[in-house]
């Protein structure tokens, strides 16, 4: 959370809000263990990077506050460089390495090692903070080293998204480095023909990235099926409740298992996000 930013609010009333998880079902986890709004793409964030750009997004660890999941400040630990990312497969960090990245951004640094350990986490974060890659390497991480097999279990990783724009930009940015350990995606939206997405879905896929209202169709044609998802992300969260998906993202989370992990990013905290996420998060660090 950038503490400096006063519009962000605090963080007290959240584990008040928390489910209380039935003790027979033990506690959720992972699979075991910006200015136009454009997301960049992995070449332009590499550049930026290199020149010590972030735009505006990402910023000093004097200015990040971590809460742990008693909602107390803390210092958790924290990925300095890609050499540390031993959960990771070699395929993804190679992706890195030829593509010249000099680091883990700030909201990755602190939010690889939280999920990796299959821990709830609400990160707030704009466009550009690079947070995208903060959510998908460590699900497509777990289910490499699992052996996640999509025919199967079905997807392992749902990310919702509010817009069509973000939903493609996302999946985009997902391909470049799931394809290279053998995963596959497919996107969900409006606008578009369905067949064609259904298609995608029907080959097998490891990752969903969906806007609510085109999910929820879907959902309730009974053409897709949530059971085996593992890991779910709420990308820009604030969006999707300012645009009126509360009550889709609500039916899509009575199809999801209560045993996930569940990672949930917002730009902004007022209240209505402050509840959602007080409501679907298990003990959440706060980053």
């Amino acid at each position: 959370t950038p503490a400096a930013n006063g519009t962000m609010g605090s963080w007290g009333g959240m584990n008040g809000g928390a489910p209380q998880w039935p003790a027979q079902m033990g506690a959720p986890g992972g699979y075991g263990g910006g200015g136009n709004g454009r997301m960049p793409s992995l070449a332009e964030a590499c550049d930026r990077a290199g020149r010590g750009e972030t735009g505006g997004q990402t910023v000093q660890d004097s200015d990040i506050s971590v809460k742990d999941d008693s909602d107390r400040p803390t210092t958790p630990q924290k990925v300095m460089s890609f050499d540390e990312l031993r959960d990771f497969p070699r395929e993804i960090l190679d992706q890195f390495r030829k593509a010249g990245f000099p680091g883990p951004s700030q909201i990755q640094a602190y939010c690889w090692p939280l999920a990796i350990q299959g821990k709830d986490v609400v990160g707030i974060a704009a466009t550009g903070s690079g947070k995208t890659l903060a959510f998908l390497l460590p699900a497509f991480s777990s289910m490499h080293r699992n052996g996640w097999d999509p025919r199967r279990n079905g997807a392992g990783l749902l990310v919702m998204s509010p817009t069509r724009e973000l939903a493609q930009q996302t999946e985009d940015e997902a391909n470049k480095f799931c394809s290279c350990i053998g995963m596959k995606s497919v996107s969900m939206y409006g606008g578009a023909p369905k067949r064609d997405q259904m298609y995608k879905y029907q080959s097998g896929v490891h990752l969903i990235v969906a806007c609510p209202g085109r999910l929820n169709d879907f959902l309730e044609g009974g053409q897709v099926r949530l059971d085996g998802i593992r890991t779910l992300v709420l990308d820009e969260a604030d969006r999707m409740l300012d645009m009126g998906f509360e009550p889709q993202i609500r039916k899509i989370l009575g199809r999801i298992p209560r045993q996930r992990q569940t990672l949930f990013f917002t730009a902004t905290w007022p209240r209505e996000v402050r509840q959602l996420a007080g409501e679907i998060l298990y003990r959440p660090w706060k980053v």
